[in-house]
């Protein structure tokens, strides 16, 4: 499924608040740090569904490292 295709089925149900976890090996301390690997590219996807959505709330869980990539 991607991004279209999520808002598709989310918008309906005009949300509040949007909860997520993307992986977070791309950019944790802990693992490689590949940003250009795939992963990263859910987090992006996350944040284009909630631009889309525009919940009055939503939470993103993920590593603090995730505040100095350039994917976002």
């Amino acid at each position: 499924m991607n991004v279209e295709e999520s808002v598709k089925k989310i918008r309906p149900f005009q949300p509040d608040i949007i909860i997520g976890g993307p992986p977070c090996q791309d950019f944790s301390s802990a693992g490689k740090r590949d940003e250009d690997n795939g992963r990263g590219d859910l987090t992006v996807c996350y944040a284009k569904i909630i631009a889309e959505i525009t919940p009055k709330w939503f939470v993103m869980e993920n590593v603090e490292r995730i505040l100095k990539t350039q994917k976002l």
